[in-house]
């Protein structure tokens, strides 16, 4: 469960960077090396969806969704969606 906990945590951050979004400036060879990652993180999960955000240099150089933001019906994950934290959020304030 602590491992949940970790990457919910880690997901509120990656949606606060999302906020500030920004051009995306990141190489192509990176990008796909990121993709590659999150879907098999998501595939040996079994999570739903991710967002990702990477910065460098104090700026939002990629974003990126993966997955489904809603099972039922069936909604793409986008960078721009805010999720609901329910009460994962307790333990930061």
């Amino acid at each position: 469960m602590s491992r949940m906990m970790a990457r919910m945590s880690g997901a509120v951050l990656v949606c606060a960077a999302l906020a500030v979004a920004q051009a995306q400036t990141i190489d192509a060879h990176k990008r796909e090396r990121i993709d590659v990652i999150a879907k098999q993180v998501l595939e040996q999960t079994g999570v739903p969806s991710a967002s990702v955000a990477i910065v460098e240099q104090g700026k939002v150089v990629y974003t990126q969704a993966y997955g489904r933001a809603r099972l039922k019906p069936k909604t793409a994950a986008r960078t721009e969606r805010r999720y609901s934290i329910g009460s994962i959020s307790k333990q930061f304030t």
